[in-house]
């Protein structure tokens, strides 16, 4: 199979691909390089809310739903990281997409989709939820208009947030804000 052909097939899969939920099993282990050949590992980011964007640099409708990612990423939302995953790519195409596209999150190299398949990515774009814990949250296979991201995926992301435990007081009592604990 060319490569062209192996990218149509990835592509058609995504676009019809429902989203799905992962039971919460942890997520696989990976180190990846960044474009310029530091290495990322998710456990790097272990206490985080994890977004795992697998996109590549030729593909529509991941050039359609990067936008929603940047603006995400812009919010600036505490404990949310998120990684885009450039998959099934070459890696001058996926520098040349991150700098046309303003992606200033963190982004790993794929290039044969070796995790994009551990991670059941069976099309691009697909998008991965890992909660604090390290755990699978959710994922959203294929393409989604603005108004079903924020449905969906900005959803999943908010209500991981949400998840995360709150801070205990040395007495074992649950701290009412995520502010400073008060001892009374």
């Amino acid at each position: 199979m060319s490569l062209h052909t192996a990218r149509i097939a990835i592509l058609a899969l995504g676009i019809f691909v429902t989203t799905a939920a992962h039971a919460r099993e942890t997520a696989p282990a990976f180190t990846l390089p960044t474009l310029d050949g530091a290495l990322v590992s998710l456990a790097d980011y272990r206490g985080d809310v994890v977004l795992l964007n697998f996109w590549a640099s030729w593909c529509p409708p991941c050039k359609a739903e990067i936008p929603l990612l940047v603006e995400l990423h812009a919010r600036e939302l505490p404990g949310l990281t998120i990684i885009g995953v450039a998959t099934y790519d070459e890696l001058e195409d996926a520098r040349v997409g991150v700098v046309e596209f303003g992606m200033e999150y963190t982004i790993v190299f794929d290039a044969l989709g070796d995790i994009s398949t551990t991670y059941g990515a069976r099309g691009i774009p697909t998008n991965v939820i890992v909660d604090h814990a390290g755990r699978m949250h959710s994922t959203h296979l294929g393409y989604l208009s603005e108004e079903r991201f924020r449905a969906t995926v900005e959803a999943a992301i908010l209500g991981a947030l949400a998840e995360r435990p709150r801070p205990v007081h040395p007495r074992g009592q649950l701290a009412t804000t995520w502010g400073r604990l008060r001892v009374r």
